[in-house]
């Protein structure tokens, strides 16, 4: 039998050994999403640097961009979601660099997106604040 403790933790019955074995659940929630890494390639730092006279965009420093999306089971749904989202994402990046639309490339696609940016999904996402989400 086993006990609950903490915050949705659990801590299973001592196995042969005598160690107890906790879930992660007691140091953080596992969240109803997913996650994305999103890192530029240099495709997108030769549009920034050639849109902006101001600093230079460098691809080995530039910060990836962490964003959670729908909850997913397994890494083959991504195919699915990457359909319906890659455009938000793209236009994200650009803005987040250059915010008039019109100097933006034209026309952006699928395949566009992915030669512009690599993507790396995380199926566990969790919290390990108590304080609540805020929307800014």
């Amino acid at each position: 039998m086993s006990r609950t403790i903490g915050r949705d933790a659990q801590v299973l019955p001592s196995s042969d050994s005598g160690v107890e074995l906790v879930y992660a659940e007691e140091y953080a929630t596992l969240l109803n999403r997913s996650a994305l890494i999103v890192r530029v390639k240099q495709p997108f730092i030769d549009w920034a640097n050639a849109i902006d006279d101001g600093p230079k965009a460098i691809l080995e420093t530039y910060e990836p961009t962490l964003m959670l999306i729908e909850d997913m089971e397994d890494p083959a749904e991504w195919k699915r979601v990457e359909k319906r989202l890659w455009k938000c994402i793209f236009e994200y990046q650009l803005a987040n660099w250059h915010r008039d639309p019109i100097e933006w490339p034209h026309p952006r696609s699928l395949v566009m997106f992915r030669q512009w940016f690599d993507v790396e999904l995380h199926l566990g996402v969790y919290d390990t604040c108590d304080d609540p989400i805020l929307e800014t």
